[in-house]
């Protein structure tokens, strides 16, 4: 292969410049990646046989050989170039894999979105470069001398070998680009069906969701509806148990594949996806009607926002978020869970809960005799509550879960579920 290169670039060749020998020498490693076959490759070109190894070997990838074109893999290319003539064809074949697995840029449907470090090599074929192109260089300024008529008949002959090459690469571009699109056809949810199982991101919120202690049970009208879109994919629902702090970033991780009952916020939309809304949200305020810190007739969270008041929140979630820019003089108690915000309230720890006015709503539904809800004016937010979804998903795979939801709402389903949550909350509480 060395020799074949030197005699290629140098010994056929007069060249004016170093950017000419570049050209020259560039347009050879693309013919020798793309459309030499090699006996030891049984006949395959070195790209060809990196591709089939992909199939077999996913592992030692991380991202996929086929859609590397038609710009060329440029570690494969220092490779050919300037790796000593002793190296042997597996060593060749062993260094473009590793090489491959290094690259980045690209997603592959099936394979790991974590960096997998095959070899580092980068600072080792650096050394070798230079090598080379001292030799190469050298090499020309020897040839200067050649007699111009033979030079100029050996470029003729090598650019209508590069040409013919080059159209047998052209031809394997296309043939790998449709195997790139046939593989890249399967969606999401495909894969969701081929693992038999619909992994479901849940933090307990009543009546969102909700979760038996004594048996890790979920209900709530979200997890009924990831019940259902299971049974849409024919697949398991299978619910990971996680807290709003982390219902995000579990995602981003594929700890799960959809976060349940996520409030649509700006912040939110630069990390996941959302699907339509199931529901709308707005945050209120519940408090004692006995406590002589919250002023009669409040209607705003600045007539609350004074010092000495405790606000109760779960920590994470969209209603911390709305409170912690809204309050300036207030004490915000950050909380994991809303159970424990409500107990801090009945202990007299905190002043006032701040959550989801439908939640809310059932909490005041259930302790009637002393609390009261706030509705702030102007409102603290107002905002869809949707399925979360990983944030580079493709439009029909979101379109999916769209379609879901939007005929839940339209049949009134949702609603259904909502008020068999409800019950579900007021019956736990004893009403």
């Amino acid at each position: 292969m060395n020799r074949m290169i030197r005699e290629a670039t140098l010994a056929r060749f007069y060249c004016d410049n170093d950017d000419q020998l570049r050209t020259y020498f560039d347009n050879f490693v693309v013919a020798c990646n793309f459309a030499r076959r090699l006996k030891t490759l049984s006949g395959l070109t070195p790209y060809v046989y990196i591709c089939q190894i992909s199939t077999p070997e996913p592992d030692r990838f991380i991202v996929s050989p086929v859609r590397q074109i038609p710009r060329l893999n440029a570690y494969g290319i220092i490779w050919f170039t300037h790796f000593p003539g002793h190296a042997t064809a597996a060593d060749t074949v062993a260094f473009m894999l590793g090489a491959a697995a290094m690259r980045s840029g690209f997603s592959f449907s099936g394979f790991s979105s974590g960096v997998k470090k095959v070899v580092d090599v980068s600072a080792w074929c650096r050394q070798i470069i230079e090598v080379r192109k001292k030799n190469a260089l050298g090499g020309m300024a020897e040839l200067r001398g050649r007699g111009a008529a033979t030079c100029a008949n050996g470029r003729k002959q090598m650019m209508m070998k590069l040409t013919r090459a080059l159209a047998i690469s052209a031809v394997v571009a296309v043939a790998v680009a449709g195997t790139a699109t046939a593989q890249e056809g399967q969606g999401y949810w495909q894969e969701v069906q081929a693992s038999g199982k619909l992994r479901c991101g849940a933090a307990v919120a009543p009546p969102y969701v909700m979760r038996d202690p004594a048996t890790g049970e979920y209900s709530g009208f979200f997890a009924d509806l990831c019940r259902e879109f299971a049974g849409v994919l024919e697949v398991e629902p299978e619910f990971v148990d996680t807290t709003w702090d982390n219902i995000v970033a579990g995602l981003q991780a594929g700890k799960w594949d959809m976060s349940l009952a996520l409030n649509r916020t700006p912040v939110r939309a630069m990390a996941v996806q959302f699907s339509v809304p199931a529901m709308e949200y707005q945050i209120s305020l519940v408090y004692n009607k006995d406590n002589p810190k919250i002023p009669a007739g409040a209607t705003s969270v600045a007539d609350v926002d004074v010092a000495g008041v405790t606000m109760a929140v779960m920590s994470g979630t969209a209603q911390d978020k709305a409170i912690s820019a809204a309050v300036k003089n207030a004490t915000i108690l950050r909380l994991p869970s809303a159970d424990e915000t409500r107990l801090a309230l009945q202990s007299r720890r905190a002043d006032v809960i701040v959550d989801a006015s439908d939640t809310n709503l059932l909490f005041t539904q259930a302790n009637p005799d002393w609390s009261a809800t706030l509705n702030p004016e102007p409102a603290l937010a107002k905002q869809g509550v949707a399925f979360g979804l990983p944030l580079n998903l493709r439009a029909s795979d979101v379109a999916v879960v769209d379609i879901f939801l939007e005929e839940k709402v339209a049949t009134g389903a949702v609603d259904a579920l909502i008020a068999k949550a409800a019950d579900e909350v007021l019956a736990a509480s004893g009403q």
